[in-house]
């Protein structure tokens, strides 16, 4: 609000998906400022470069809002113009086999994309995927509807060895990729994995990490929204676009610090291990016994004995995609007969 107190009026017009607010022209539809999430200008001090959330009024009395990327370029002490580039803040949703095919014969010729999922895992024992998100760039990222299509083709780029897949904290959703599209990953780069390499902490959220990194607030409301119910709201585009478009910057700023610490050996290595199938394979049913609650007070007899019945417990679980605790809780495996 310091930044935009004295704007002028607004004028829109489209040129390569950019807005501009400036100059004197009136316009009968004036833009709801509702958040700036500062990062440093690259221009100067005055400059201003991060996510502004913009609400535009329509005719139904409702707010068109969500996330542009932008940049105030100052030439007083008040802005006097205020270039918004939309960020496909609310991106079509990639529906079609077509427009999915399009879009991964598009990112198989990147260096690098950014990958993640929204998922609902509260009643069954396997994640129900809702949606992948798929970020090409900054300014190009995509969501795809996992409820409506065979997720096959991504699996392509999953596998590719010369694309670099950017996640944070990658095994769980490399593992529930994995099972929607039967392939599995090469060529990872975990973010989380990074920052602890780049003197961060290697268990900060993504929200924490890009708001050290970049500067970057992120919105974390829809956390725990229904991924699975169409049509999303904006909310939902929202922030399933936030968790993937600023993954890319932060790796750039990740690998240059793990270098400037003569760490970056060390990253490959770790990096190199996300590219190993077994992680991300089915764990064996007769190991499920050591995650049971309370099995180190059990003796030698007992813990033969709850080997086999978590063993059938976790069969049994995936069989009927039930959670293993709805199929029979850890106090009853371990409940004297």
């Amino acid at each position: 609000p310091d930044v935009l107190h004295d704007a002028p009026p607004i004028r829109r017009r489209e040129a390569e998906q950019c807005k501009t607010i400036g100059d004197s022209e009136q316009t009968a539809i004036s833009p709801v400022l509702l958040r700036i999430d500062r990062r440093p200008g690259e221009i100067g001090r005055s400059d201003l470069r991060g996510t502004i959330r913009v609400g535009i009024p329509m005719d139904n009395g409702n707010l068109l809002n969500g996330p542009l990327d932008s940049t105030v370029v100052t030439g007083r002490d008040s802005p006097q113009c205020l270039f918004l580039k939309s960020m496909n803040s609310m991106p079509p949703m990639i529906d079609t086999p077509e427009a999915l095919r399009s879009l991964i014969d598009r990112a198989l010729q990147r260096d690098s994309v950014a990958l993640d999922t929204e998922f609902v895992w509260d009643r069954t024992y396997y994640a129900k995927l809702g949606v992948v998100q798929v970020a090409l760039s900054e300014e190009e990222c995509f969501l795809v509807d996992a409820v409506a299509l065979d997720l096959a083709p991504l699996g392509e780029l999953l596998a590719a060895p010369g694309v670099v897949k950017i996640l944070h904290d990658a095994p769980q959703d490399l593992t529930i990729l994995r099972r929607a599209t039967c392939a599995f990953p090469h060529n990872v780069f975990d973010t989380r994995i990074a920052a602890g390499l780049a003197g961060l902490s290697s268990t900060t959220s993504l929200g924490e990490l890009v708001g050290t990194v970049i500067g970057v607030d992120l919105a974390k409301t829809e956390s725990r929204t229904d991924w699975l119910r169409r049509p999303l709201t904006e909310q939902q585009v929202a922030y399933a676009i936030e968790d993937v478009c600023y993954l890319a910057a932060v790796r750039d700023v990740l690998l240059e610090r793990s270098c400037a610490l003569q760490r970056d050996g060390w990253l490959r290595e770790e990096l190199a291990l996300l590219d190993d199938p077994g992680l991300y394979e089915e764990k064996d049913p007769r190991q499920q016994y050591l995650r049971v609650k309370g099995m180190g007070r059990a003796s030698r007899r007992e813990l033969a004995i709850l080997r086999e019945l978590a063993a059938w417990r976790e069969e049994e679980a995936q069989r009927v995609d039930r959670p293993r605790n709805r199929v029979i809780p850890d106090d009853i495996l371990l409940a004297p007969p």
